[in-house]
């Protein structure tokens, strides 16, 4: 089975927090496991941000880095690439839902899962689901 996640489910892999136990479940199936290549800005933003608001101290975030880093390496993450046919992808998604609020990332994030075929779309926020939907891609909410 492939999954994608975004950013919302791929950081509840590394830090516990609510969903934390359901995404972890998902991934020990027999997974091959995707993110978009901006995932990886967004992963350490999210880290930042969360030791900013003392949540996370630094070296959780160092350890948390790390092993995404190791993940990434050994090839446990897939990357998908933000090529022009995933750039235009996206475009095409805020063209149809930008008015519904579909933010500039989440629409790379849903042009990423739409090449990889038989992805289900990890996810823990409702109204990117709900566009994930209309666009027929099977998703998964994490709540």
């Amino acid at each position: 089975m492939a999954l994608f996640l975004d950013t919302s489910a791929l950081v509840k892999l590394f830090v516990a927090e609510p969903g934390s136990p359901e995404v972890l479940r998902l991934c020990e199936e027999d997974t091959v496991l995707y993110i978009s290549s901006l995932a990886r800005h967004e992963f350490l933003a999210t880290l930042q941000r969360k030791q900013r608001e003392r949540r996370l101290a630094a070296p959780a975030v160092a350890d948390f880095l790390a092993d995404f880093r190791r993940k990434i390496t050994e090839g446990a993450l897939q990357l998908v690439l933000v090529t022009e046919a995933v750039d235009q992808t996206a475009f095409a998604l805020l063209e149809r839902h930008g008015l519904s609020g579909l933010r500039t990332l989440d629409a790379f994030h849903l042009a990423s899962c739409r090449f990889v075929p038989g992805a289900i779309f990890v996810l823990a926020d409702r109204q990117l689901a709900d566009i994930a939907s209309k666009e027929g891609i099977p998703t998964t909410l994490i709540e």
